[in-house]
Protein backbone atom coordinates (compact mmCIF):
# COMPACT_ATOMS: atom_id res chain seq x y z
CA UNK A 1 0.00 0.00 0.00
CA UNK A 2 2.66 2.86 0.90
CA UNK A 3 4.77 1.12 -2.35
CA UNK A 4 2.05 2.12 -4.05
CA UNK A 5 1.26 5.53 -2.99
CA UNK A 6 5.35 5.78 -3.32
CA UNK A 7 5.23 5.33 -7.00
CA UNK A 8 2.36 7.02 -7.39
CA UNK A 9 3.95 10.23 -5.79
CA UNK A 10 7.46 9.32 -8.03
CA UNK A 11 5.12 9.51 -11.13
CA UNK A 12 3.10 12.53 -10.47
CA UNK A 13 6.29 14.36 -9.50
CA UNK A 14 7.90 12.99 -12.77
CA UNK A 15 5.14 14.15 -14.76
CA UNK A 16 5.79 18.01 -13.39
CA UNK A 17 9.14 17.90 -13.92
CA UNK A 18 8.91 16.95 -17.63
CA UNK A 19 6.26 19.43 -17.78
CA UNK A 20 9.02 22.31 -16.60
CA UNK A 21 11.50 21.38 -18.47
CA UNK A 22 10.53 23.05 -21.19
CA UNK A 23 8.61 25.87 -20.02
CA UNK A 24 11.70 26.91 -17.49
CA UNK A 25 13.87 26.42 -21.17
CA UNK A 26 11.23 28.93 -23.13
CA UNK A 27 11.31 31.20 -20.46
CA UNK A 28 14.97 31.55 -19.50
CA UNK A 29 15.66 31.53 -23.98
CA UNK A 30 12.74 34.72 -23.38
CA UNK A 31 15.22 36.59 -21.26
CA UNK A 32 18.35 36.21 -23.13
CA UNK A 33 16.20 36.92 -26.33
CA UNK A 34 15.48 40.40 -24.59
CA UNK A 35 19.10 40.72 -23.41
CA UNK A 36 20.11 40.30 -27.14
CA UNK A 37 17.24 42.91 -28.75
CA UNK A 38 16.35 45.24 -25.87
CA UNK A 39 18.22 47.34 -23.30
CA UNK A 40 20.97 45.62 -21.25
CA UNK A 41 24.18 45.86 -20.30
CA UNK A 42 26.87 44.94 -22.73
CA UNK A 43 27.99 41.50 -21.08
CA UNK A 44 23.92 40.40 -21.39
CA UNK A 45 23.56 41.41 -25.11
CA UNK A 46 26.48 39.45 -25.63
CA UNK A 47 24.99 36.94 -23.78
CA UNK A 48 21.82 36.88 -25.21
CA UNK A 49 22.55 37.31 -28.62
CA UNK A 50 25.13 34.37 -28.62
CA UNK A 51 21.72 32.12 -27.70
CA UNK A 52 19.89 33.58 -29.79
CA UNK A 53 22.93 33.08 -32.65
CA UNK A 54 22.93 29.46 -31.00
CA UNK A 55 19.61 28.61 -30.94
CA UNK A 56 18.60 29.10 -34.72
CA UNK A 57 14.79 30.02 -33.25
CA UNK A 58 14.58 33.43 -35.47
CA UNK A 59 14.41 33.99 -38.85
CA UNK A 60 17.73 35.33 -41.19
CA UNK A 61 16.86 38.84 -40.71
CA UNK A 62 16.19 39.07 -36.60
CA UNK A 63 19.99 36.43 -36.47
CA UNK A 64 21.20 39.08 -38.91
CA UNK A 65 20.12 41.91 -35.86
CA UNK A 66 21.49 39.75 -32.88
CA UNK A 67 24.98 39.73 -35.22
CA UNK A 68 24.42 43.60 -34.98
CA UNK A 69 23.64 44.17 -31.96
CA UNK A 70 26.35 41.77 -30.47
CA UNK A 71 28.95 43.77 -32.97
CA UNK A 72 28.06 46.77 -31.03
CA UNK A 73 28.48 45.27 -27.49
CA UNK A 74 32.08 44.26 -28.36
CA UNK A 75 32.64 47.31 -29.84
CA UNK A 76 32.15 48.87 -26.61
CA UNK A 77 34.26 46.65 -24.73
CA UNK A 78 36.94 47.33 -26.96
CA UNK A 79 37.18 43.78 -29.05
CA UNK A 80 36.79 45.25 -32.59
CA UNK A 81 37.72 42.61 -34.17
CA UNK A 82 35.08 40.37 -33.03
CA UNK A 83 32.50 43.63 -33.98
CA UNK A 84 33.58 43.53 -36.94
CA UNK A 85 33.13 39.67 -37.87
CA UNK A 86 29.79 40.30 -36.36
CA UNK A 87 29.08 43.52 -38.20
CA UNK A 88 29.92 41.35 -41.69
CA UNK A 89 27.48 38.66 -40.40
CA UNK A 90 24.95 41.43 -40.20
CA UNK A 91 25.65 42.61 -43.64
CA UNK A 92 25.50 38.95 -45.00
CA UNK A 93 21.75 38.47 -43.47
CA UNK A 94 20.25 42.25 -42.95
CA UNK A 95 22.09 45.05 -44.85
CA UNK A 96 21.53 48.15 -43.80
CA UNK A 97 23.40 51.67 -43.47
CA UNK A 98 23.59 51.30 -39.48
CA UNK A 99 25.51 48.30 -39.64
CA UNK A 100 27.67 50.07 -42.39
CA UNK A 101 28.27 52.81 -40.38
CA UNK A 102 28.97 51.03 -37.39
CA UNK A 103 31.72 49.01 -39.01
CA UNK A 104 33.23 51.93 -41.01
CA UNK A 105 33.57 53.36 -37.01
CA UNK A 106 35.16 50.02 -35.97
CA UNK A 107 37.60 50.07 -38.76
CA UNK A 108 38.49 53.71 -37.82
CA UNK A 109 39.17 53.14 -34.54
CA UNK A 110 42.05 49.78 -35.96
CA UNK A 111 43.68 52.63 -37.80
CA UNK A 112 42.21 51.76 -41.20
CA UNK A 113 40.37 55.25 -42.49
CA UNK A 114 40.31 54.07 -45.83
CA UNK A 115 38.48 51.06 -45.17
CA UNK A 116 36.31 53.15 -43.42
CA UNK A 117 35.68 55.48 -45.69
CA UNK A 118 34.60 52.70 -47.95
CA UNK A 119 31.64 51.90 -45.51
CA UNK A 120 30.63 55.17 -44.76
CA UNK A 121 30.16 55.33 -48.84
CA UNK A 122 27.89 52.06 -48.70
CA UNK A 123 26.24 53.36 -45.29
CA UNK A 124 25.44 57.28 -47.63
CA UNK A 125 24.45 54.83 -50.90
CA UNK A 126 21.34 53.38 -48.68
CA UNK A 127 20.60 56.53 -46.80
CA UNK A 128 22.10 59.63 -48.30
CA UNK A 129 20.32 61.95 -45.66
CA UNK A 130 22.70 59.87 -42.26
CA UNK A 131 23.78 62.45 -40.60
CA UNK A 132 25.92 60.28 -38.47
CA UNK A 133 27.30 58.70 -41.47
CA UNK A 134 28.49 62.21 -43.00
CA UNK A 135 30.38 62.89 -39.47
CA UNK A 136 32.05 59.58 -39.75
CA UNK A 137 33.35 60.06 -43.15
CA UNK A 138 34.34 63.67 -41.90
CA UNK A 139 36.65 62.16 -39.28
CA UNK A 140 37.65 59.62 -41.39
CA UNK A 141 39.09 61.94 -44.27
CA UNK A 142 40.35 64.12 -41.77
CA UNK A 143 42.81 61.06 -40.87
CA UNK A 144 43.53 60.59 -44.19
CA UNK A 145 44.67 64.13 -44.73
CA UNK A 146 41.45 64.93 -47.10
CA UNK A 147 40.58 68.34 -45.43
CA UNK A 148 38.62 69.41 -48.04
CA UNK A 149 36.14 66.36 -48.54
CA UNK A 150 35.91 66.26 -44.59
CA UNK A 151 34.66 70.02 -44.31
CA UNK A 152 32.22 68.94 -47.09
CA UNK A 153 30.86 66.33 -45.51
CA UNK A 154 30.77 67.72 -42.02
CA UNK A 155 28.74 70.80 -44.15
CA UNK A 156 26.10 68.19 -44.82
CA UNK A 157 26.05 66.38 -41.46
CA UNK A 158 25.81 70.02 -39.30
CA UNK A 159 23.11 71.13 -42.19
CA UNK A 160 21.08 68.15 -41.08
CA UNK A 161 21.86 68.66 -37.29
CA UNK A 162 22.65 72.16 -37.24
CA UNK A 163 24.77 73.62 -33.79
CA UNK A 164 25.69 69.73 -33.51
CA UNK A 165 28.89 70.31 -30.78
CA UNK A 166 30.96 67.44 -32.51
CA UNK A 167 30.49 68.17 -36.00
CA UNK A 168 31.20 71.80 -35.11
CA UNK A 169 34.38 70.82 -33.06
CA UNK A 170 35.47 68.32 -36.40
CA UNK A 171 35.20 70.91 -38.73
CA UNK A 172 37.11 73.47 -36.69
CA UNK A 173 40.05 70.82 -37.08
CA UNK A 174 39.74 70.45 -40.38
CA UNK A 175 40.06 74.16 -41.12
CA UNK A 176 42.68 74.60 -38.72
CA UNK A 177 44.72 72.00 -41.29
CA UNK A 178 43.95 73.82 -44.07
CA UNK A 179 45.02 77.23 -42.61
CA UNK A 180 41.62 78.84 -42.38
CA UNK A 181 41.63 80.16 -38.82
CA UNK A 182 39.00 82.28 -38.99
CA UNK A 183 36.42 79.64 -40.11
CA UNK A 184 38.26 77.45 -37.64
CA UNK A 185 37.48 80.26 -34.82
CA UNK A 186 33.81 80.54 -35.75
CA UNK A 187 33.26 76.87 -35.68
CA UNK A 188 35.11 76.54 -32.30
CA UNK A 189 32.72 79.44 -31.06
CA UNK A 190 29.63 77.67 -31.52
CA UNK A 191 30.88 74.18 -30.41
CA UNK A 192 31.76 76.54 -27.26
CA UNK A 193 27.70 77.81 -27.34
CA UNK A 194 26.87 74.10 -27.35
CA UNK A 195 29.05 72.55 -24.82
CA UNK A 196 30.86 75.83 -22.49
CA UNK A 197 33.34 73.06 -20.70
CA UNK A 198 34.43 71.14 -23.87
CA UNK A 199 38.46 70.48 -23.70
CA UNK A 200 38.63 69.90 -27.39
CA UNK A 201 36.75 73.72 -28.61
CA UNK A 202 38.53 75.14 -26.19
CA UNK A 203 41.69 74.28 -27.20
CA UNK A 204 40.88 74.67 -31.05
CA UNK A 205 40.42 77.82 -30.52
CA UNK A 206 43.18 78.73 -28.53
CA UNK A 207 44.84 77.33 -31.35
CA UNK A 208 43.09 79.73 -34.15
CA UNK A 209 43.58 82.38 -31.71
CA UNK A 210 47.29 81.74 -31.62
CA UNK A 211 46.94 81.68 -35.66
CA UNK A 212 45.46 84.73 -35.32
CA UNK A 213 48.15 87.03 -33.11
CA UNK A 214 45.71 86.41 -30.02
CA UNK A 215 48.01 85.09 -27.59
CA UNK A 216 46.44 86.42 -24.74
CA UNK A 217 43.33 84.67 -25.56
CA UNK A 218 44.73 81.61 -27.02
CA UNK A 219 46.54 81.00 -23.27
CA UNK A 220 43.40 81.61 -21.36
CA UNK A 221 42.22 78.89 -23.63
CA UNK A 222 44.69 76.77 -23.67
CA UNK A 223 44.79 76.75 -20.11
CA UNK A 224 41.42 76.29 -19.38
CA UNK A 225 41.06 73.10 -21.87
CA UNK A 226 43.98 71.60 -20.16
CA UNK A 227 42.58 71.85 -16.81
CA UNK A 228 39.50 70.24 -17.73
CA UNK A 229 41.89 67.35 -19.98
CA UNK A 230 45.26 67.41 -19.11
CA UNK A 231 45.66 65.22 -22.52
CA UNK A 232 44.22 67.41 -24.53
CA UNK A 233 47.60 69.43 -25.63
CA UNK A 234 49.01 65.66 -26.37
CA UNK A 235 46.11 65.09 -28.30
CA UNK A 236 46.00 67.86 -30.71
CA UNK A 237 49.91 67.38 -31.07
CA UNK A 238 49.87 63.88 -31.93
CA UNK A 239 47.21 64.73 -34.68
CA UNK A 240 50.02 67.59 -35.99
CA UNK A 241 48.51 70.92 -34.57
CA UNK A 242 50.60 72.39 -31.38
CA UNK A 243 50.10 75.11 -29.14
CA UNK A 244 52.72 77.44 -27.52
Amino acid sequence: MHLGKLASVVMVALAALLTWAPAAKAQGYAQLSDWCYGQATDDQTIRGCTAVIQWARENPRDTGAAFYNRGIAFASRGLLDRALSDYGQALRLRPSADVFNNRGSAWRRKGYPDRAVEDFDSALALRPDYAGALFNRGLARTDLGQYQQAVADLDRALALLPGDAESLEARGFAHLKLGRADAALLDYDGALRANPKSPVALYGRGIARQSKGDSIGAKADMTAASALQKSVADDFRKRGVAGF
